[in-house]
Formats: C-alpha cells, sequence, structure tokens
C-alpha cells in the first residue's frame, strides 16, 4: 500500500487506527525520505493494555492509556499549502496533543 502511493504521488494520506487500549501515534519512515503520519484516536473505552510508550520507539509521536480520549481533525484549505490539524481531546476538553501538517508533508516526492 506504501510503494503504491509513493508510485502515484497520491497526496494528502493519512492514516487512522484505533485500539480500545490507549492512543498512540506514529510517524513512520520510509527509505525514499518521506514518512506517513498514523493516527490512533482511542481509548474512548479506557481500558488498562499494553504500554503504550517505550524509549526505543523513536517515531512514536504520542502515547496515552487510562483517559478517555477521542481525536479530531481540522483540515484548512485556505493556505497555498492547505493544513490538517489533529487533536487528542479528553474527556474534559482538554488537549492531549496537537500536530498541524501541510499538504506537503503528506505528499510522497516524485
Amino acid at each position: 500500500m506504501f510503494r503504491f502511493i509513493e508510485q502515484h504521488g497520491i497526496a494528502g494520506i493519512l492514516l487512522i487506527s484505533g485500539d480500545r487500549h490507549g492512543a498512540r501515534g506514529f510517524r513512520i519512515p520510509r527509505p525514499n525520505g518521506f514518512a506517513f503520519y498514523e493516527f490512533e484516536a482511542a481509548s474512548l473505552g479506557a481500558r488498562t493494555g499494553p504500554p503504550v510508550r517505550d524509549p526505543a520507539w523513536t517515531t512514536q509521536l504520542y502515547g496515552f492509556a487510562g483517559v478517555y480520549a477521542f481525536g479530531k481533525f481540522t483540515f484548512d484549505p485556505e493556505p497555498v499549502d492547505p493544513t490538517v490539524t489533529f487533536r487528542l481531546i479528553r474527556e474534559d476538553g482538554a488537549e492531549l496533543y496537537t500536530l498541524t501538517l501541510t499538504r506537503s508533508q503528506l505528499t510522497p516526492p516524485q
């Protein structure tokens, strides 16, 4: 799947996954220097499970467990290089993690 996206220069890919044991995010580096971004916006069940962080995971953006949270994407098509902002939000409305990416960051090199 990753190679297909890269070979065809498909822009704006966001990977969204889930796990009821916690919320995690990753930057997935590719051999060509490009990176995919995976957002695991989970933990509405706040179930205890495997560790959410490890110092060896150098590509991990965030990791939370034992909290009720959800993810929200906000798209801004107005800039020359449009943006998307991901927010991981705790049940009380507090932001646990925020990251803004541009379309060019989400577009494989040709």
